[in-house]
């Protein structure tokens, strides 16, 4: 009985007078709003490759002994990091 008590709770803190209430703050700020927000999925998905080219370099490559096909996935592994840093960057400022 108490957590549908305290579902309800939480379900109203979620209105749409609040979201408008909210919004007015954000308006000055909406230009770095909206970058932020589609840059956001950008960044994630190159923080998310950094570990995918760390496993294909290690299977691939290193398990391989193809140390001079290494640098191509070096180079992909920092143009990641580098999209990540930019980014986050962008998002933060």
């Amino acid at each position: 009985m108490e957590a549908h008590l305290e579902q309800e709770i939480f379900g109203k803190a979620y209105d749409l007078k609040l979201i408008h209430r909210l919004w007015g703050f954000i308006l000055p700020y909406r230009r770095l709003f909206w970058c932020s927000v589609l840059l956001l999925p950008l960044q994630q998905i190159f923080g998310l490759a950094q570990p995918y080219i760390m496993k294909v370099a290690i299977d691939g490559y290193i398990a391989g002994g193809n140390l001079w096909g290494l640098q191509g996935i070096a180079l992909l592994f920092v143009l990641a990091l580098a999209g990540e840093v930019v980014t986050f960057t962008f998002t933060t400022t």
